[in-house]
């Protein structure tokens, strides 16, 4: 056999075997041939974890000595660091000149499961301490603002978030707690169109005012009490369609007159699950049986919750029609 008969490797599948191996073994590879450098290059800037000032300097200098490959930055994660001021601003540049598909922040401290970022439309606001160090508040704004126009979700809303606000004119789910929804109630942005999901936890007596004026838009809403009374919005559109999966932590038979009244005002129509763990399954057949007797509902059931709020599957907005 000579060697033009030699069986070769069609080049389009050379990247997706070397791509399989990891990134220090993909950077030596490129230095193998020009043949491997142009098949590797693009796919070593793809997808980058950066944990210090150094790995950003390099970053950065090399951006802009090829700034053709700003393009080429789809993912990047960053350790949530006390970053200098130098630092930050390269961040800034990284977010408006790459606007990556994806980018996060998470924690490296132990116990600590703050993080936040983007990802294909979802806005992450997941932060456990009660403010960011080295000015990566400032970083947030900058993903609240640069991917405002393509965020459909925006989950864990954060340290005073309710400042730092731009328009989502596409967000269609908003998940938050009542503490981080209350201060926010002057502009109520999570309770307007075209926002059909809303997911809460609320916390205290009197935070279920929360739900009240929700938008009559609505199709989905989950609701965690925790020790606030149940309560209703107070929609007058009837949607068959309307699942509202209500989960109760917490009962106080003096509750019941004001669940009734909630129940009495309610006129949304669509179907109530209660879901309450095995020792509160008494409790929340009460509260059902009160929900049929009220015929506001075509259908209500109670669920088992086994641990917590989580057992309650955030609902797919992809059946929404």
């Amino acid at each position: 056999m000579t060697g033009s008969d030699t069986p070769r490797l069609p080049l389009e599948l050379i990247p997706l075997i070397l791509n399989r191996a990891d990134k220090t073994a993909q950077a030596r590879m490129a230095l193998v041939s020009r043949t491997w450098h142009d098949l590797l290059i693009k796919n070593l800037y793809a997808r980058m974890h950066i944990s210090n000032g150094g790995q950003l300097d390099i970053l950065l200098t090399t951006l802009i000595i090829r700034p053709e490959r700003f393009a080429w930055v789809k993912e990047v994660d960053f350790d949530i660091i006390n970053w200098n001021p130098r630092a930050l601003g390269q961040i800034h540049t990284i977010l408006t000149v790459c606007r990556p598909e994806r980018v996060m922040f998470a924690s490296t401290e132990p116990g600590d499961e703050s993080h936040f970022g983007w990802d294909n439309g979802r806005l992450l606001l997941n932060v456990v301490r009660d403010d960011l160090e080295g000015g990566l508040s400032a970083v947030v704004d900058t993903l609240c603002w640069q991917y405002a126009l393509k965020t459909t979700h925006v989950l864990g809303l954060g340290w005073q978030f309710f400042n730092r606000k731009p328009n989502f004119p596409c967000l269609r789910m908003a998940a938050g707690t009542s503490r981080e929804l209350l201060p926010s109630s002057r502009s109520r942005w999570w309770q307007r169109p075209p926002v059909v999901y809303v997911r809460l936890k609320l916390y205290g007596p009197s935070v279920h005012v929360v739900l009240l004026y929700l938008s009559k838009c609505i199709r989905f809403l989950d609701v965690a009490f925790c020790g606030s009374q149940l309560t209703l919005p107070r929609w007058s559109n009837l949607m068959p369609k309307r699942l509202l999966r209500y989960v109760l932590l917490f009962w106080n038979e003096e509750w019941q007159t004001e669940w009734q009244e909630a129940l009495s005002k309610y006129n949304g129509g669509g179907v109530l699950e209660i879901w309450a763990k095995t020792r509160d399954t008494s409790k929340a057949e009460i509260v059902a049986d009160l929900a049929r007797a009220s015929k506001k509902f075509d259908e209500v059931s109670c669920r088992l919750l086994v641990s917590s709020f989580l057992d309650v599957k955030e609902h797919p907005l992809s059946e929404l029609k």
